[in-house]
């Protein structure tokens, strides 16, 4: 690695998500969860806000551009239509809603490095993005009025929204960027990906994104890697071949071509995810349940692919899970490649209170080797 890559990789460390705060989102009516690292696994049982967590960086994500490049679609609209497959933001916005309560602003607060971000998702806008609540001197440098409750942001649409939603002051996009402060949160937010099981359904999608980029510095070879080693030890290649009136994506076999399609869960996912990371080089990676359709030994080779790619790319992994062989595997995986690991115990209570206990890789292994499995940590 040269010096200025060594650099680059650095300082995208510093620049990570060490916690974050969520307000009035899903079933969370408050919560937090402190002490984020390189490497980073949530646990809980179903329904504790695991994914909720994932979610609100997501949704942050939006207030530098309201569209995902990846899936094609509106980031606030996949949010709404990922869990049950239906409605966007004109038609079921609510149910981002704590309590479906509209009336109340959903908050997000991100603490990167030594600085805090507050994002606001208000009802009452009517385009699909975070709002970021801007400082007092920050709105002063940028020459907004005073004496307003609060000035947010929104990048992609460069506009102040002060108050209600009603007051829209338009602000030049170059000045917003020389703070140096927004620009790092923007190139931080900019790259955020939600890999879920979901992803397996916008293929096509992914593909018509991604692909000119890994082809034309021929890192589908890598993706064609990690299938040889655990999925498909015949793989060869990947290429289009027609099929009807269009050309698939199809992995090259010895004797014969299968159509991405058609592969099983866990190859597939392993395709989609490194056409994703490796077209987008993403600075914040978020895994909902990797677990999901695969054997432990699929696990470990998926796991080390994207894991020896975000240590590449500098990048912040932040999984959830409901799997011990998970934590087991990453736990060797981040001792081998130097990542630091966090385990974050999530619970919720009856009325939306969202809890968290940090565990480090140690503190983790202690617990198992003492009998104890971190995944039911509450009712210890």
């Amino acid at each position: 690695m040269t010096w200025a890559r060594y650099r680059e990789v650095w300082i995208r460390g510093l620049e990570m998500i060490r916690s974050i705060t969520i307000e009035n989102l899903r079933g969370v009516a408050r919560g937090s969860v402190e002490g984020l690292s390189q490497v980073s696994i949530l646990l809980g049982k179903n329904g504790s806000g695991k994914s909720t967590v994932l979610e609100a960086i997501y949704i942050a994500s939006s207030w530098v551009s309201s569209s995902d490049p990846i899936y094609d679609v509106k980031r606030l609209d996949y949010v709404i239509s990922r869990r049950g497959g239906s409605g966007n933001w004109n038609s079921s916005r609510e149910a981002l809603w704590f309590s479906m309560d509209t009336s109340r602003d959903i908050a997000i607060d991100l603490g990167i490095g030594d600085a805090r971000y507050r994002f606001i998702l208000t009802g009452s806008v009517r385009d699909p993005c975070a709002l970021l609540r801007l400082d007092r001197e920050t709105a002063v440098r940028l020459g907004l009025p005073e004496g307003r409750s609060y000035s947010c942001l929104s990048l992609n649409r460069v506009y102040i929204y002060s108050g209600e939603a009603v007051n829209t002051l338009f602000v030049d996009k170059g000045r917003i960027l020389e703070s140096h402060a927004l620009k790092t949160l923007a190139d931080l937010l900019g790259g955020v990906a939600l890999i879920d099981t979901r992803a397996l359904t916008r293929l096509r999608s992914i593909e018509r994104s991604c692909w000119r980029m890994v082809a034309a510095k021929r890192l589908d070879k890598r993706i064609v890697e990690v299938l040889r080693e655990e999925f498909e030890p015949d793989a060869e290649g990947l290429t289009y071949i027609p099929m009807g009136s269009e050309y698939v994506l199809s992995l090259q076999l010895s004797k014969t071509s299968v159509r991405i399609d058609d592969l099983g869960d866990g190859a597939k996912m392993s395709v989609v995810t490194g056409l994703m990371l490796l077209a987008y080089r993403p600075r914040v990676i978020l895994l909902e349940d990797p677990e999901s359709h695969m054997h432990p030994t699929g696990l470990a080779s998926y796991l080390g692919f994207v894991l020896r790619l975000a240590k590449d790319m500098g990048s912040q992994v932040i999984v959830s899970s409901h799997s011990i062989e998970l934590v087991r595997i990453a736990r060797r995986l981040c001792r081998d490649l130097g990542l630091e690991l966090s385990i974050h115990f999530i619970e919720r209570s009856s009325d939306g209170e969202l809890r968290s206990r940090r565990l480090s890789s140690i503190d983790s292994e202690v617990l198992e080797k003492l009998g104890l499995d971190p995944r039911f940590l509450y009712v210890i």
